[in-house]
């Protein structure tokens, strides 16, 4: 359990029992790891917070793995194919960056 002063970021309405929080876009929070707590309120007060509960920011995906050269047709065509990295940093990988040198 991570000890240290919890700050209040949000309150949220009625009934509402999920939230969402936008970190810091420059990517510094990335793999960062954030412990949070929820209390209930009603009209007496504040109830006990929850015990903490560790999220880990997402992070950029491992390397693409097993990269094999599935066929050269012709002097300008080449095919090729490779594996998933062992991670994807805790969000689904929405493109792959081909490169040549």
């Amino acid at each position: 359990m991570a000890v240290g002063v919890y700050v209040q970021i949000a309150s949220t309405t009625y009934g509402q029992t999920t939230y969402s929080m936008q970190l810091a876009q420059n990517m510094s929070d990335s793999g960062k790891a954030f412990y949070f707590m929820i209390a209930a309120v009603n009209s007496i007060g504040v109830g006990e917070r929850s015990e903490p509960w560790l999220v880990v920011a997402a992070t950029v995906p491992d390397m693409p793995t097993s990269l094999v050269t599935l066929s050269t047709t012709s002097r300008t065509v080449i095919s090729f194919a490779w594996s998933n990295g062992i991670s994807n940093g805790g969000t689904p990988v929405i493109d792959y960056r081909v490169s040549y040198d």
